[in-house]
């Protein structure tokens, strides 16, 4: 056994104003009728590639993109272009960049499609249904294949099996007031052009983060159905008083070298060791790689830091970036960590934490007059033991926090690590 690594998960919280900038920054592709306009962050100039299918064949035409800022680039094509697909090349390899949210089958290409037009009839009169408070949900967790495969499905291992009344009922029978469905977005290691060959996967392999998986659809070379689908199984259970949450693992990566993060700006998305070999990441690298992603955008950390080493550590880190504001981190203890010990043969991990200064971190830590934020990001909830103790109204003082939170007009959102 030999530890392998050590990551400090010191900053429990991490507050952000964001609004629509994020869709201006990470969106690669804009379609209308008259002209389609591509945009791709990178430092090299991408050749951007139209094909008339999503695999296979030469493509119909090559365009080179010209600057629009630094490391950013832009291509307008004039004319009608759903239907087709595109990728970009800075030269390593095709990819449909970072954030394509519609890709053809196995998802080399991205999608050129007027997402409206996936809309099923009433989405628009769809919305997420509100609670009191966390403590109110109880949350089916479940894996989609696992679930929908039954004999007696009209579409079994599809997503549409969930908007079926047997699934339906079945939640409502045990009370479930919300499904944790398991990764569901766009599998690496699952051949959508092979699905009559029993292929199984937790979908922790994801290759298109923004895009559901195809072999979960009834046609993964339509583009459009995976998304259709998609969005009459989300309605079909709010219909039904069920709350819908996903599992998404941005911080899963199937084949770094190959990946679309590597392919459209070499080693930007990851960490890595002074001997080259990668980093696994830590909750402050959260707040971290928000300010490098805009550094105009303003963030908000607030946590313990211990008295030692790795406390000036991560506040050295954070201290790089002038966007990040750190009134409300406090020393205190010694710095939370997790040992990760690795067994060479049979590739089994063990996991070690300290809570540390962590232990000790609540609601009356923040400072909430101070606070003024869109979005409330707290990070490893379960690692840490003061907010997990329980609370006669809200279940646990994590769930009052994130319902103060909410009741102040913040979105809130969770990172959830594992207890075994």
């Amino acid at each position: 056994m030999n530890i392998r690594q050590l990551s400090i998960s010191v900053i429990a919280m991490l507050a952000t104003n964001m609004s629509a900038w994020a869709q201006d920054v990470f969106r690669e592709m804009s379609y209308s009728p008259k002209q389609t306009v591509f945009y791709l962050n990178s430092p090299k100039r991408p050749t951007l590639s139209l094909w008339s299918d999503g695999d296979g064949g030469q493509p119909l035409r090559t365009v080179k993109m010209r600057a629009d800022g630094k490391n950013r680039w832009t291509a307008t094509v004039k004319g009608d272009l759903k239907g087709q697909f595109y990728t970009f090349n800075i030269g390593r390899g095709d990819t449909p960049g970072v954030f394509a949210k519609a890709a053809g089958v196995n998802g080399q290409r991205g999608a050129i499609i007027d997402l409206r037009q996936t809309d099923p009839e009433g989405w628009a009169d769809d919305h997420r249904l509100t609670t009191h408070s966390p403590a109110d949900l109880v949350i089916y967790e479940m894996h989609h294949r696992d679930f929908s495969i039954a004999s007696h499905a009209a579409h079994p291992g599809k997503f549409l099996a969930l908007s079926e009344p047997w699934a339906v009922d079945y939640l409502k029978s045990l009370g479930v007031n919300a499904v944790h469905i398991l990764p569901s977005f766009d599998f690496a290691s699952v051949d959508e052009t092979k699905l009559d060959k029993p292929q199984y996967n937790w979908g922790y392999d994801p290759l298109n983060y923004n895009v559901p998986e195809g072999s979960y659809s009834t046609d993964p070379y339509t583009p459009a159905t995976r998304i259709r689908e998609f969005k009459k199984m989300v309605q079909a259970l709010h219909k039904a008083g069920i709350r819908v949450i996903l599992d998404v693992v941005y911080n899963h990566t199937f084949d770094l070298d190959n990946s679309n993060f590597q392919r459209t700006y070499p080693d930007y998305y990851y960490r890595f060791t002074k001997d080259g070999k990668p980093s696994n990441g830590s909750v402050c690298n959260t707040i971290s790689d928000l300010a490098r992603l805009d550094p105009q955008l303003p963030l908000v950390a607030s946590g313990f830091a211990g008295h030692d080493a790795e406390g000036d550590f991560v506040l050295q880190e954070m201290g790089k970036y002038k966007n990040i504001d750190l009134s409300m981190v406090k020393r205190n203890g010694r710095t939370s960590f997790t040992a990760v010990m690795s067994n060479n043969q049979t590739k089994e991990r063990t996991f070690f934490q300290h809570a540390g200064a962590n232990a000790y971190y609540g609601e009356d830590d923040i400072d909430w007059d101070k606070l003024d934020v869109d979005i409330f990001h707290i990070g490893y909830i379960l690692l840490l033991p003061h907010l997990d103790e329980p609370d006669a109204e809200y279940g646990t003082k994590m769930a009052r926090l994130l319902h103060r939170a909410q009741k102040a007009g913040m979105k809130t959102s969770i990172d959830v690590v594992s207890e075994a």
